[in-house]
């Protein structure tokens, strides 16, 4: 137990700190992303924060397996280039028993990464995307860029904003919005509704679904061009609907539960895809959990970072491939059937063959 605690304590250390540092690497190049969106009219920033604080769930199960196989791979090289290893193996500790104590740590966190995938990452991920869907197809006062025209998709039609200035992303000053309609006298012909106001501001109604924009002491101009046919309103207030009766979803197999997957896989090739995605994040963990500790002996005088390199590159290889056979099951390119499973197949067997080859795992079932 005294050698089961150090050891668990030496990998859970390193697995948190690179963890958190992948995860403050992959966040910060997402809020680039984000806030180049936001700069561009295409997210409002009130949206901003609410969408960082869901990818950190989002990213967590696939930074888990990654921190775990870094944390074997440091602590046991470590260990063999400070000659901790030999003196365990004088004492009676085998190769075996180390691996047992390593495999207790990897069935904990693929447990976790487990628990995440089936439940804390369709929730998330549902969340952004009717976000996504949300932002794509209404306006909002915070999209809007104080002296650009942007244009907006509201319930299929384009929608033109304009102002001069705004006051905290709130208070919009010498408006201007045009959007098109389709005029009274004719089927094919396209009329424009346009309205001028001093200020806009948006406003959720309790009594109504969605929120709307309110324009203050204005005109609205509704014709179609080349007719002499214009209505002409001025008005003290007016308001439009923004939200639209029904946000689009997108990728919806990302947020079904795990029964539901199971139900349409595997007839249906992208709940196919995304369960076979989700079952191999835990996969993933124990197989690199066997694949790190034979990748973890070097001899002392090479150093403690000498298996790293390659260490690495099988990552890279093993995570592309998973990549890959997700958008395969999902075009149609591969059958459900083969799947993921030959890719973790063969993972498995480079890591008996790593063990075989570089443990003499035939000899340590002896000691």
């Amino acid at each position: 137990m005294i050698i089961f605690r150090y050891l668990s304590k030496e990998i859970i250390n390193t697995l948190l700190a690179a963890t958190l540092i992948l995860l403050v690497i992959f966040m910060t190049n997402q809020s680039t992303v984000f806030l180049q969106r936001a700069a561009a009219g295409q997210l409002p920033t009130t949206v901003l924060l609410q969408l960082m604080i869901l990818y950190i769930p989002l990213l967590l199960p696939y930074l888990l397996p990654l921190g775990l196989y870094l944390g074997i791979l440091l602590t046991l090289s470590r260990m063999h280039a400070e000659l901790e290893m030999t003196v365990l193996s004088a004492c009676g500790v085998s190769r075996v028993k180390l691996m047992a104590m390593i495999l207790m740590i990897a069935v904990v966190v693929a447990s976790v990464v487990a628990w995440l995938m089936a439940s804390v990452v369709p929730n998330a991920q549902g969340q952004i995307n009717y976000i996504a869907g949300k932002t794509a197809v209404s306006a909002s006062v915070a999209q809007v860029i104080p002296g650009q025209f942007m244009r907006f998709d509201q319930s299929g039609q384009q929608v033109v904003f304009y102002a001069d200035h705004a006051e905290k992303h709130q208070v919009m000053n010498h408006v201007f919005m045009a959007r098109k309609t389709r005029a009274e006298s004719s089927q094919t012909s396209t009329g424009w509704d346009i309205i001028v106001a001093d200020k806009a501001m948006e406003k959720k109604n309790y009594h109504h679904e969605g929120d709307f924009v309110i324009f203050d002491h204005g005109y609205r101009y509704t014709g179609t061009p080349g007719e002499k046919k214009y209505q002409v309103m001025q008005f003290d207030e007016y308001g439009i609907r923004l939200n639209p009766d029904k946000i689009p979803t997108y990728n919806a197999v990302q947020y079904y539960s795990f029964s539901k997957l199971w139900s349409l896989s595997p007839s249906h090739l992208d709940a196919a895809g995304e369960l076979q995605w989700r079952l191999a994040m835990p996969i993933s963990v124990l197989i690199f959990s066997l694949m790190a500790a034979p990748l973890s002996e070097v001899r002392p005088r090479f150093g403690k970072f000498t298996q790293l390199f390659p260490a690495i590159l099988i990552y890279a290889v093993y995570a592309d491939f998973i990549f890959l056979t997700r958008d395969w099951i999902q075009s149609g390119k591969l059958s459900p059937v083969w799947g993921m499973w030959w890719v973790h197949g063969a993972m498995l067997l480079l890591a008996m063959l790593l063990m075989w080859y570089r443990t003499h795992w035939r000899s340590s079932f002896y000691q």
